[in-house]
């Protein structure tokens, strides 16, 4: 019998699927229990800090559904403190590229997207970004059919593999990117996908996100997916905290669900691998959320520049 795991990618190994695990009772985080893992703010500049302190709009973690991420994973916790008591992976010279590896054929509509996408994980994670030449036909990739949808899966493990090789040496991590569906292993029935933190690497499918043609949606799951495991190879595990895209998901339902803003414990996290500039960040991702037709994320960022006091002057 083949497993499904429709979850987060980092825990495509698990040797169970969430149809395989009985449902718990998930201890969700309490408020104090938020400003805890949050940690001390105290010695941060105030024009820093603000960006951390816990206000609208962030929501806490909602009560997870009988077959959503937290029923059936006993998720461990990551304060910030933790995080960085992790050996959490920073930007370090030379070592500041993030490179997309196209694999596999890119028709017109998903091609067309890339420049978008790799524009939003410039402003994200705000380093320079560089889209690789597509790997059209990769070499010593098992493959198999999938015998419920009958389309061709390529082996996560072997791309894995594959993009360790080669590797720029400017390179903070390499992600590829396929329109072709995978699988872990043979036990498995599919995964969107793995990553390897120790090696910088990840491989990420959009295989089942719908057609490009509908643009926004299609958009919005693949700059989910990105960010969200491109997280994980900083060493930013799963929130439990708050809604934020570093939650964990086991079903298409439950991802589109989840923001595509990190809550303030997990902002923290990434600030503490580099230090970027909040406040222009900020801006960028409006800015790109507006120009994208993406209304409810442009929203979003006009309530949270009112809550934290963002005048115009601090876009650059």
């Amino acid at each position: 019998m083949l497993r499904i795991l429709v979850g987060c990618s980092c825990l495509a190994t698990f040797p169970a699927s969430a149809q395989d695990t009985p449902a718990f009772t998930y201890p969700l985080p309490t408020a104090e229990d938020r400003i805890a893992a949050l940690g001390m703010l105290e010695g941060l500049p105030a024009t820093e800090r603000r960006f951390f302190e816990i206000s609208e709009p962030f929501q806490p973690k909602f009560t997870p559904g009988p077959h959503d991420w937290l029923a059936t994973h006993p998720e461990p916790t990551q304060s910030y403190a933790r995080f960085i008591q992790s050996g959490r992976k920073s930007f370090r010279e030379p070592r500041v590229v993030i490179y997309l590896q196209p694999i596999g054929a890119m028709p017109e509509p998903f091609a067309k997207l890339l420049p978008t996408v790799r524009k939003y994980a410039e402003i994200y994670f705000q380093k320079p970004v560089v889209v690789q030449d597509p790997i059209v036909a990769p070499a010593g990739i098992a493959s198999r059919i999938n015998p419920s949808t009958s389309e061709k899966q390529w082996l996560t493990t072997d791309i894995l593999e594959l993009l360790s090789r080669e590797m720029p040496k400017d390179a903070f991590c390499r992600v590829g990117l396929t329109l072709t569906d995978l699988y872990p292993d043979p036990d498995w029935n599919f995964v969107f996908g793995q990553a390897r933190p120790d090696r910088g690497v990840g491989i990420y499918s959009f295989a089942r996100y719908g057609s490009p043609d509908n643009r926004a949606d299609f958009l919005r799951r693949c700059l989910r997916v990105l960010t969200h495991e491109t997280g994980h190879l900083f060493g930013m595990g799963h929130c439990v905290y708050f809604q934020c895209l570093m939650n964990g998901t086991n079903h298409q339902a439950e991802s589109d669900a989840t923001p595509l803003f990190l809550c303030p414990i997990c902002l923290r996290k990434l600030h503490g691998t580099q230090h970027v500039d909040l406040a222009r960040r900020h801006f960028e991702l409006a800015e790109f959320f507006s120009k994208n037709d993406l209304s409810p994320e442009s929203g979003w960022m006009t309530m949270r520049a009112k809550a934290l006091g963002l005048g115009s002057s601090e876009t650059r």
